[in-house]
Formats: structure tokens, sequence, C-alpha cells
């Protein structure tokens, strides 16, 4: 699984992801003689990373690959150029889920995977429309044979993908699923019980206190950061196999003063023998 964390401020977003993945390897066969599949993690992967032309920046959660390549590089290797007016960046969002959906399903016919048994990934894009006021970002659901999409942040704020149970009720003052066992346990309808949440949310949790308009970028930073560590350390101390974990990789998108994406990895290639900033 992954934590992903967008920020959107006025004027740029900022996404933080850990650098944990989980598939399966092949273990040997059993008795009957059928293959063995066991969990196997890796903490080095790159989740978040900027196309080709230097436009779009992408973040990926779920399941890992898109095609037989890993989501990261298949969309490192695209030219998807969303600094464009914005009717033309929803069509190319659109073509980019088209292709992404025809990879995909090449991918699972050829290893013998059905559409209701096909694990989901998503995706959370980001590109700068030519009006440079504030990034557009949008999150990419590909589930089964097809792909679906909302725009998100549409006024500056947060949003947490992937796996998020433990950093949720920090900014929100409350987990979805807890108050849900509640709602049941009061017998209580389920708009009645939203409208009193909404005021309760509205009038206590720190997301509603937090101005991210005018939140600068190292700040913005700070946060997503922060965010996605909480997240990683409390499955740190919880029973089983967390499902985040390693260095937290950073990417911008900022239109002020002028459009740019950087990048602040939060680990580097090295030696095994050196550290990873090459002293030993």
């Amino acid at each position: 699984m992954t934590i992903l964390v967008a920020i959107r401020t006025g004027s740029a977003a900022v996404i933080a992801a850990d650098s944990r993945i989980t598939t399966v390897g092949f273990s040997g066969t059993g008795p009957d003689g059928n293959p063995l599949y066991l969990p196997q993690t890796y903490d080095h992967a790159v989740k978040v990373v900027h196309d080709l032309s230097e436009t779009t920046v992408a973040a990926f959660a779920g399941f890992g690959n898109i095609g037989e390549q890993s989501a990261s590089d298949y969309f490192s290797r695209l030219s998807v150029f969303l600094s464009r007016p914005g009717a033309e960046q929803d069509d190319a969002v659109e073509s980019l889920m088209t292709d992404m959906v025809e990879h995909r399903q090449r991918f699972f016919t050829k290893i013998g995977i059905s559409p209701d048994a096909r694990q989901s990934t998503r995706c959370l894009l980001l590109g700068s429309p030519t009006d440079r006021t504030a990034p557009r970002v949008w999150r990419i659901s590909l589930e089964g044979e097809g792909a679906s999409r909302m725009e998100i942040l549409q006024t500056p704020n947060i949003w947490l993908e992937g796996s998020y149970d433990a950093a949720f009720p920090l900014l929100f003052g409350h987990s979805g699923s807890y108050f849900e066992a509640v709602r049941q346990k009061l017998g209580l309808d389920q708009p009645c019980f939203d409208d009193v949440m909404a005021h309760a949310i509205e009038k206590t949790s720190p997301i509603k206190r937090i101005n991210f308009l005018t939140m600068p970028i190292q700040d913005a930073i700070d946060l997503a950061v922060f965010i996605a560590q909480v997240q990683i350390e409390m499955e740190r101390f919880l029973p089983g196999v967390p499902a985040c974990c390693g260095p937290v990789d950073v990417m911008t998108m900022e239109l002020a003063p002028k459009p740019r994406i950087r990048s602040f990895p939060g680990k580097a290639l090295h030696h095994p023998a050196t550290s990873p900033n090459g002293r030993a």
C-alpha cells in the first residue's frame, strides 16, 4: 500500500509519498504441487514523478504496475504536457486514462487475471494551467477494465490517498470507521448523524483551522512529510506488516514566480558500502 499526501496552496501543489511497495514472490511449491506465493516488500520505490515535458506530476497508490512496468517508470517516459488551456487539459487527461487502461488490459489478459480480480491503481495527477493561477489536481482510479476520474483540491486544501487511517484522525479529529460504529450503536439515521458530524468537524477539527491559501511552499512540504511520517510511524508499532514505510519523497508544482516542478527525494542511489550522502 502507500500513503500519498497532496496539498494545494494558492499558487502551488505538493505531493509526498512513502517508498514501500508490496508484492508477492514465488516461494516454491506446496505438497499438492501448486505454486506458493508469499508477500514481499521493497522500501526504495519511487511513487511520485514528472513526465518528460516537466509540466505534469503523477503519484501512484495501490497496484504498482501499468502494463509490464512500474507505474512511475511508465509515466516518466510520457509527454503528457498539461500546460495548456483547461478544456485541452481535460482531453489530455482522458487520453492518458485510455492509454493506462489499454496497458492494464493487455497485461492482465496476458497473465490470465479476470476483470473482477484485478487490483486497482489510483493516481493523483497535477497539471499547470496556462493562466498560471493554481495547479489543477485530478484523482484517477483504474478499476477492472475501466477508469474514472474527478478533479480534487479545486480550492486550497489537503488530500490523503492510500493507507491513511492513522493520519486521518489527526487532521479531521475523528475516524470514519469509529463514528460509523457509534452511529450504529446509537441507532441514528445516516442523514441526522452526518449533520451532527459536519457541525462538529466545522467547529473542532484541525483541518478547518489551517490556512492553506497563503501557506508558503516550505511549510506545505513540512506538513505533507509530517502527515506521511505519522502514518509510517504508527504502522511501525501496530501488528502486521506495515503498508507504508521507507523514505518520504516530495515533489512540488509551483506557479510563482514562474512555473516549475521541483523534486526533493528522501533517498538517493548509492553503493551499499557507503551512506546515501556518499560518506562511508
